[in-house]
């Protein structure tokens, strides 16, 4: 996240996407959430490709779909 002249970059989560994905993120309605999926190519765990919840105001994230544990 940055402010509108580009500064001030701030890093959320260092959880994240491939660059191929396409948009990996929305913000919610009232732009104190955002959603994001967990995808790496060349990763096979469980989490991957899983749905997040990030508060902006708390910095609490939130798994919303869940893999099953091989």
């Amino acid at each position: 996240m940055m402010d509108t002249t580009g500064a001030n970059l701030q890093m959320l989560t260092t959880q994240g996407v491939d660059a191929s994905f396409g948009l990996p993120f929305s913000w919610s309605p009232n732009s104190t959430n955002i959603a994001y999926i967990v995808y790496r190519s060349n990763d096979w765990g469980y989490q991957n490709g899983t749905l997040w919840t990030l508060d902006l105001n708390t910095g609490e994230k939130k798994e919303l779909t869940f893999n099953i544990k091989p």
